[in-house]
């Protein structure tokens, strides 16, 4: 049973929204292939989720990595 604090918490949360990995590649530009790649030489990349065999992306993690990168 939920208590009425515990589902005003839960209302207030924004539910976080993950990308795929071609979601992912297409919000920053880059082909999919360059990110597997990344993931695979341990580069710098945007961090992500593996979830069984499923990759994905925070999109708030993603974008303020793109941001990090700004010269």
């Amino acid at each position: 049973m939920t208590t009425i604090t515990e589902a005003a918490t839960t209302a207030a949360l924004p539910a976080p929204v993950f990308l795929n990995e071609e979601g992912a590649a297409a919000r920053l530009v880059l082909r999919p292939k360059t990110l597997r790649n990344w993931r695979a030489a341990g580069i710098d990349g945007p961090p992500y989720l593996k979830l069984g065999s499923a990759v994905r992306y925070n999109i708030q993690a993603l974008d303020a990595w793109a941001m990090s990168k700004a010269v």
